[in-house]
């Protein structure tokens, strides 16, 4: 069909709800580049640019990939035609949804799903790859539509296999030299495919991994196992806080986070300006089980810690001190959710182990069981790999024995 090497870097998305049909092909998080060049959305095959189907691949990918990459992903998206305004850009290049938010949410679930049902541990070419990412980037990959008419509904595709042609054949993990000739001759097709059942979402599968007796803990920080498909490394920081972010982001859906009360309360003092921070970030706190007040013109108070980050003895004036800063520092997101996912994320850093960090065969024996447990496990909530897989064949490679 697309190729073996489409399959392993690419995944297949083929869905319909509420009228919508989506057909996408998303790559995994280790293609993600620098801009968003490799993303492409197609209406009823026409090019089009959105900036809610843009934000909708950010949020499934939100984890995934660090905060500066793109995900590589183009969308065919097939609908009613009255449900579009195709009248609002000259070159109907932008068009406007009549329920925008059902779209996003499509195109959304559609992704997140995908990439959940998927095992997504970057693989490690020795000597060609770092993290999933190839070495030696491909050239620049030219613009849609190239050389072809004003308004034409399908873009050209001589450009692309110039491109394509003249990749090497290692950079073809990147992107199947026949994809876009392919997908542009196939795609109304699949798109007019009768719609599949109603699936529930897919669950992480992830190979198992032998047991702790067979494990090489390396300078107290990366773990060495084997599953089916060869070694896998584990960064033991980057998998604990995966966990604990996912664990805190569970308990805060069912309501406000455990507390522990401090014997005598720990007090911050405050910078002039950071007053209007403590009182905007007031109802995060309560949420995240902390209880602290202003008792004084620069004195905060802290009453009640969150119990995690207590029992994990994380230093509640430290970690208040640097919540405060980014705070008053524009380093939270504007957006209340965005920001509060960001502030998870910083108390599953603080409370995860950390490199260098002995742990008990018990504790190695439940790192590894919560790998296969929690979504998103292959990267942290930065976006950074939690694990790396060498491949069995690899291995034969650099032992010459193929």
């Amino acid at each position: 069909m697309l190729g073996r090497d489409l399959e392993r870097e690419l995944l297949e998305v083929d869905v319909e709800k509420h009228g919508i049909r989506i057909w996408s092909l998303a790559g995994r998080p280790g293609i993600a580049r620098p801009t968003s060049r490799h993303q492409r959305i197609y209406l009823n095959g026409r090019h089009i640019a959105d900036r809610s189907i843009g934000h909708a691949v950010r949020e499934a990918y939100r984890g995934l990939i660090e905060p500066t990459r793109y995900p590589t992903i183009i969308i065919f998206l097939s609908m009613d035609p009255s449900q579009v305004d195709v009248n609002v850009h000259p070159a109907k290049a932008e068009v406007r949804f009549r329920n925008q938010s059902a779209v996003h949410g499509a195109v959304f679930r559609a992704v997140r799903d995908v990439l959940r049902g998927a095992d997504l541990t970057p693989a490690v070419e020795l000597g060609q790859v770092s993290a999933g990412r190839l070495a030696v980037p491909p050239p620049p990959v030219p613009e849609f539509g190239a050389g072809q008419p004003s308004g034409s509904a399908a873009p050209s595709t001589s450009a692309f296999v110039d491109y394509f042609r003249r990749l090497d054949p290692k950079q073809k993990g990147f992107v199947y030299g026949e994809m876009k000739e392919q997908l542009a001759r196939e795609a109304p097709g699949m798109l007019d495919k009768e719609a599949p059942d109603e699936q529930p979402p897919p669950q992480n599968e992830l190979p198992s991994l032998r047991p702790v007796a067979d494990i090489l803990h390396v300078h107290s920080s990366f773990l060495v196992t084997q599953d089916e498909q060869g070694l896998v490394i584990i960064d033991q920081h980057a998998l604990h806080e995966r966990v604990l972010f996912e664990r805190l982001k569970a308990r805060l859906d069912r309501g406000k986070l455990e507390s522990q009360r401090l014997l005598m309360p720990a007090t911050v003092d405050l910078e002039t300006y950071q007053d209007e921070a403590v009182e905007a970030l007031k109802p995060m706190l309560e949420r995240l089980g902390i209880e602290a007040e202003l008792i004084g013109p620069a004195t905060l108070a802290i009453h009640s810690f969150t119990s995690l980050l207590f029992e994990r003895r994380v230093e509640p004036v430290g970690f208040m001190q640097e919540l405060l800063a980014k705070a008053s520092g524009g380093g939270l997101s504007d957006d209340a959710e965005a920001a509060l996912h960001e502030v998870l994320d910083m108390m599953a850093c603080k409370a995860a182990v950390k490199a260098g960090d002995r742990l008990s065969p018990e504790e190695l024996q439940d790192l590894l069981a919560q790998r296969e447990a929690v979504e998103r496990s292959s990267a942290c909530p930065h976006g950074r790999p939690t694990s790396l897989r060498l491949t069995v064949q690899d291995l034969e490679k650099q032992f010459r024995r193929r």
